[in-house]
């Protein structure tokens, strides 16, 4: 069951701020006895979420975007926020290709989620909810 705390940053839009992510949001699992395998999952989708906001999204004013989770039931619930203006593009999943060099991503975060969807505006905001404790 969710122990009702969250955590929420800025980081810096930059690509490196994938690795701390990944590295806070791992620390937060352990400390709550999660799976390694569940962890492995989870920071997947944590990078393709970042990684997506960075590649596509832009920057709020002081150049970071935002990041947030919590655990919700048995659910983690994880939210990529950037200042939106993805251009005409829609953020979906598009079918897997053999030949594409990416595209690939939301595909992932649709396999290992149990729900994700996107949040428009202020900003753009793709949350994805995983599946992270046994019930």
């Amino acid at each position: 069951m969710g122990d009702g705390s969250s955590t929420a940053c800025q980081v810096p839009f930059a690509p490196q701020s994938a690795r701390s992510v990944r590295r806070s949001l791992a620390e937060y699992l352990e400390q709550r006895r999660v799976q390694q395998g569940v962890i492995d999952d989870v920071l997947v989708v944590a990078s393709e979420l970042v990684s997506n906001a960075i590649r596509h999204g832009r920057p709020t004013s002081d150049g970071t975007f935002g990041v947030a989770w919590r655990l919700d039931g048995p659910d983690l619930e994880l939210t990529v926020r950037d200042a939106g203006e993805h251009g005409d593009s829609t953020i979906a999943a598009r079918p897997p290709s053999r030949i594409a060099s990416d595209g690939r991503g939301l595909a992932i975060v649709a396999a290992l989620s149990s729900r994700w969807w996107v949040e428009d505006p202020p900003g753009t905001a793709v949350h994805a909810r995983i599946p992270v404790l046994a019930v």
